[in-house]
Parts: structure tokens; C-alpha cells; sequence
């Protein structure tokens, strides 16, 4: 009898032995190691990028400013826009300065030269070029630049965030930023340019909407970030998430600002 109760012991630890050796390998097959992005499975960089995309673009297209149908804004409403417009892209060049004197490489930093570049040349700059805008719809941007009377507190704090996050983070964080940045030039130049070319001006005064619509400052960025995302995909996805965010925010302060002023929505057909 006691030989039979001893087997019967031995057969429950035998068992209890198995079952803890598979719950073992269980847990070590589907906890990759915390410090080693590589164990864990992502989907390549265009797929990442493609559903970043479509996530960004989804709220983006929610925002009024940006939905359908397009709305009708007063002259005074399109000045707002002219202003506002101007400091939340007029700005990037202190993003791009402190980029570049992060970047750890003279291939980076050629990049954002190549950048300035975009910028400066042909016959007439972007900067020129948002000029002939704000001019179109009644609006005298030097003016703007020096008293920056509406560079709003939302406009500061979205520029100051740039710098501060490059600031902030490691250089394949920060390269990320500015990848999704330019990235999001094919999402939201689009809908601007259906926008102005709502307002009653000239086609020759929307070529600075133009031109970025069909931007392609991404490609030129694109082998670069996708050797980051492949080394470092935790760092890339930070920066792109943190873009999407801040951008939309702001997206939706400056359509919200525009929007809900008295007199600048037309309610009727008088467009003037």
C-alpha cells in the first residue's frame, strides 16, 4: 500500500514538472527580450508608415476647416486664415536649425541643407511665394513678421514644441519628426489648396499651395529614416506618433480660431 501511495506521488510531481517546463517555454516564446527591438515582429517601414498615414488622415479630414463641404469664408475670415497660416508654417526654420546642428553625419546634414535650399531657390522663395497669397486676400505679411500680432499662443507653443522635442530626444527620434513632418506636406497641402481655391484669387497667387501639394521632401528623407526605423523602430514610431499629435492639435486650434470668429464664415453666397 505504501509503495502504491509513493507512485502516486511521484506520478503528480512527474506531471507537475512537465506542466511547468511547457508554461517555461510559453512564456519565454512570447516575452521577447524588453531591451532588444529586434525580437519583436513590426511590419516593414512602408506598411508603418502607409497605417501612420491613414490613421493621421482620418482625424485630419474630421477637422471643419478640412471637411466637406469646403467652407466659404469671408475676406475678413481669409485674412485671419493668411495670418495664422504664416506662423504655423513660417516658423520651421528653427526646427530645421536645431535638426541640423544635431545631425551626427555630414549625409543628415546635407539633407537639411537640401532643404534650405528647396526653400530659397528657383526665381521666386517659398516666403516670396506666401507673400503673393497673403497680398491676394488683403493681407501685408512684413507686417506680420515684424509684430507678429497673430502669432497666437497656440502658434508659439506649436513651434516651441519642435525645438524642444529635437532638444529633448536622440537624433532618430528627432530625424523621425521631421521625416513625418515633411511626410505630412502630401496630407495637408491638398486640402489647403481645395481651400484657397475657394477664395476669389488669382491661380498664380495659390502656386505656394501648389507646389507643396506635390512636394516630395519625404523621398528625399526616406533612406535615412528607414535605415533609423530598422536599427531603432522604437525611436522612429515616437517621432512620427509625436508629429500626428502636435500637428493635428493644432490643425484643429487654428481651424476652431478662424471658424468661430463673428464675420468670417460667409452664410450666403456673398462672398465678399
Amino acid at each position: 500500500m505504501f509503495i502504491l501511495f509513493l507512485s502516486a506521488i511521484g506520478r503528480r510531481l512527474r506531471f507537475a514538472v512537465v506542466v511547468h517546463h511547457l508554461e517555461f517555454r510559453r512564456f519565454k516564446v512570447s516575452q521577447p527580450t524588453l531591451d532588444d527591438d529586434r525580437q519583436v515582429r513590426r511590419p516593414s517601414f512602408s506598411k508603418f508608415v502607409a497605417a501612420w498615414e491613414r490613421r493621421y488622415t482620418t482625424r485630419f479630414r474630421q477637422i471643419p476647416m478640412f471637411a466637406q463641404p469646403t467652407p466659404q469664408f469671408t475676406r475678413a475670415g481669409r485674412a485671419c486664415f493668411a495670418r495664422l497660416l504664416y506662423h504655423a508654417r513660417g516658423h520651421f526654420h528653427d526646427f530645421l536649425w536645431h535638426l541640423g546642428n544635431s545631425a551626427p553625419d555630414a549625409a543628415s546634414k546635407k539633407l537639411i541643407l537640401h532643404n534650405y535650399e528647396e526653400e530659397l531657390c528657383g526665381e521666386r522663395s517659398h516666403e516670396e511665394l506666401f507673400r503673393m497669397f497673403a497680398r491676394a486676400v488683403g493681407v501685408d505679411i512684413r507686417a506680420e513678421i515684424v509684430e507678429r500680432n497673430s502669432y497666437l499662443r497656440f502658434l508659439r507653443e506649436f513651434n516651441h514644441a519642435h525645438v524642444r522635442f529635437v532638444c529633448e530626444h536622440e537624433w532618430p527620434t528627432c530625424f523621425a519628426a521631421f521625416a513625418a513632418y515633411e511626410r505630412l506636406d502630401n496630407v495637408d497641402y491638398p486640402s489647403l489648396l481645395r481651400l484657397v481655391r475657394s477664395f476669389p484669387i488669382k491661380e498664380d497667387a495659390r502656386t505656394f499651395f501648389v507646389i507643396h501639394a506635390d512636394a516630395a521632401h519625404f523621398d528625399h528623407a526616406r533612406e535615412i529614416v528607414e535605415g533609423l526605423f530598422r536599427r531603432a523602430p522604437r525611436e522612429v514610431e515616437k517621432g512620427f506618433a509625436f508629429i500626428a499629435d502636435h500637428q493635428l492639435k493644432m490643425w484643429r486650434r487654428l481651424s476652431d480660431t478662424v471658424l468661430q470668429a463673428p464675420g468670417h464664415v460667409s452664410l450666403s453666397s456673398d462672398m465678399g
